[in-house]
């Protein structure tokens, strides 16, 4: 459906706002603006993975919770900048996940920390896998990888399928 009769006119648009004339003569070059590098924006638990694993998570009944210091403490993580994460459902399952900056200094220190409480280095199910130490037979392994600036803890190996910076590697 057009409305004509409720738009003015070319005529009348120029009419109502006569053009002005340009006062400014200025020898003075204006100033440019150079263009940035887009600042990316800091992980959260609803942006950190891809998004199959919160479809995932959604299908088997797993709701986003406040991260309580589960099976391993991970909390370090959020106090220092980034985040700790959990998902649980009605069960027993719960799927914990953790982000932090880290320069490489800070990693190597933290790697030497990981092997001497018994962190053992994989290549499975990514290159860099420090796997938990076993200490109950009732729960799967979690662990740490550092890649590009940042250690991720993954309660699951499998959740690694779904950490952009991991499956991009």
């Amino acid at each position: 459906m057009l409305l004509t009769s409720c738009s003015p006119t070319a005529a009348e648009v120029v009419a109502s706002n006569p053009p002005v004339a340009s006062t400014a003569t200025s020898s003075t070059p204006s100033a440019t603006v150079e263009p940035t590098e887009p600042v990316a924006e800091a992980p959260t638990c609803v942006t950190a993975l891809t998004e199959d694993a919160y479809t995932d998570f959604e299908t088997s009944g797993l709701a986003l919770r406040d991260y309580q210091g589960w099976r391993t403490d991970i909390q370090f993580m959020a106090d220092d900048g980034g985040i700790a994460c959990a998902w649980q459902g009605q069960g027993d399952v719960v799927v914990i996940f953790g982000q932090l900056p880290l320069t490489s200094t800070e990693w190597e220190t933290k790697r030497t920390e990981l092997v001497a409480t018994g962190y053992v280095e994989e290549t499975d199910p990514v290159a860099g896998y420090f796997n938990e130490p076993d200490t109950d037979p009732n729960y799967i392994d979690g662990g740490f990888v550092y890649r590009d600036g940042n250690l991720f803890y993954v309660s699951y190996p499998a959740v690694t399928q779904w950490i952009p910076a991991l499956v991009s590697a």
